[in-house]
């Protein structure tokens, strides 16, 4: 099991930051969650920028409303796959949209389907039925991993890897509850097949993990712990490593720093500087404890101003990745 057994090895202090990266892209699935504003959508991107520049073939799936796959990529991306660099797609997936297509492929007709979904009442009605819209959210992003030829919204299936960018943390696990939900209330046939076999991927550590994004700060660091909690224990989803953004090194030997402290914010300007960074340095490392007790690897990656933007700058940002 790739994401185990690499944890096992960081863990015997065998294993360096870019063995760690090209274990994560052997995956098939990688779901990327956080707090808002932590950087997710970046660290997704530069994510599967690093996949591709590996040789993988990838797709990078964001939903509907979120527009960084474009800003990062300096392209404009849409419903459809975008090729923004060699192996590299993107994709916003209207949840709408994707069900249509997926009614379309079960019923084998799109004039069936358009009759069904076509109407205001009918689709209220759609919208009501637990889990369906986020199912054909997350299942389009699924489909992309299977080996099948044909399917709801074809697009371009199968890649190597799929990296989805999650919603922020409380609505991206009520994501990843959809595929179980749908097995238990769907009856026998296609839907429930299909969740299934998402359900499956997602439970499978050689296939999938879900990797959590904070910032070096304490609400970011305790939201990361919440979820790391939830989807162990109550999804029992495999986890990859916790990324940490935003990360700056240490200026300052633990020593200065104490003494920093104690000793107040000096006169002088540049001594004021320092004084300012020996606090935020205090403040990472508290929130890099909270982030340790869920011994899982972490994975820093620095601070940029201003943020990277298009393929090079996305996969060398990657590249840059280092334990803490």
């Amino acid at each position: 099991m790739v994401v185990e057994a690499l944890l096992r090895t960081v863990r015997s202090g065998g294993a360096r930051a870019p063995g760690l990266m090209h274990e994560l892209i052997r995956l098939r699935f990688v779901f990327v969650t956080g707090k808002g504003g932590v950087g997710k959508s970046t660290v997704a991107a530069a994510l599967a920028a690093f996949a591709a520049s590996q040789g993988k073939r990838v797709l990078l799936v964001s939903a509907q409303g979120n527009r960084a796959p474009g800003f990062l990529f300096n392209t404009e991306v849409g419903s459809q796959p975008t090729v923004v660099a060699r192996g590299l797609s993107a994709i916003i997936i209207d949840p709408e949209e994707a069900l249509r297509e997926y009614a379309e492929d079960a019923m084998g007709s799109r004039l069936l389907a358009s009759a069904i979904l076509g109407p205001q009442i009918a689709r209220g009605f759609l919208r009501g039925i637990p889990g369906l819209l986020p199912w054909a959210l997350l299942g389009k992003a699924w489909y992309a991993t299977t080996d099948a030829k044909e399917g709801p919204g074809l697009i371009g299936a199968p890649y190597d890897l799929v990296v989805f960018d999650g919603f922020a943390t409380g609505d991206g696990t009520d994501l990843l509850r959809v595929p179980k939900i749908v097995v238990e209330i769907a009856p026998p046939g296609r839907l429930r097949r299909d969740a299934e076999s998402c359900y499956e991927l997602l439970m499978d550590p050689r296939r999938s993990a879900v990797v959590p994004v904070s910032v070096p700060r304490a609400l970011a660091a305790s939201e990361v712990v919440e979820l790391c909690q939830e989807v162990k224990q109550e999804l029992g989803y495999p986890l990859g490593p916790i990324v940490l953004n935003q990360h700056r090194p240490a200026l300052l030997t633990d020593l200065e720093r104490e003494q920093l402290l104690q000793a107040g914010p000096p006169a002088e300007a540049a001594q004021r500087v320092f004084f300012e960074r020996a606090g935020l340095e205090a403040a990472e490392e508290r929130a890099r404890e909270q982030l340790r007790t869920l011994n899982q690897p972490i994975l820093a990656l620095p601070a940029c101003f201003p943020a990277p933007r298009g393929y090079d700058e996305l996969r060398n940002f990657a590249l840059r990745a280092e334990f803490c």
